[in-house]
């Protein structure tokens, strides 16, 4: 299992770009939904696909930044890189990590948002 250190390492070398982010939503996110009722979100595998739901109804920055974090979540566990999600350090990893492709590409985060979630589209075209 892969300690905090070695993520950070990982995710130094390996950062989270646009065209990784488009095609793991294309080809591995079965579905999105920001149904959830109440302040967060939830990343589920089935089989090889991911299901995410998303909560935060009143904040739409709050909803774009969880979309991006279960999606690290699942591109990490996609590339095999066993952690434990529980950790403290690791999660901070994440959310870091989420919150540096956000601020570079907040606007391309809004459309990607609007177009899976906002809309219900169901096919993954981006």
């Amino acid at each position: 299992m892969m300690d905090a250190n070695s993520l950070e390492i990982k995710i130094n070398e390996n950062p989270l770009t646009k065209e990784i982010l488009l095609s793991f939503l294309k080809n591995k996110v079965a579905n999105i939904s920001n149904n959830k009722p109440r302040n967060s979100a939830q990343l589920t595998k089935n089989g090889d696909t991911y299901r995410i739901d998303i909560g935060f109804p009143d904040n739409r920055i709050e909803q774009e930044l969880s979309l991006i974090h279960e999606a690290i979540h699942a591109i990490y566990d996609a590339l095999g890189w066993v952690f434990n999600p529980d950790q403290k350090e690791i999660e901070n990893l994440i959310e870091r990590e989420a919150e540096r492709f956000y601020r570079e590409n907040e606007d391309f985060v809004s459309q990607i948002y609007s177009k899976l979630v906002d809309k219900k589209i169901k096919s993954m075209d981006l």
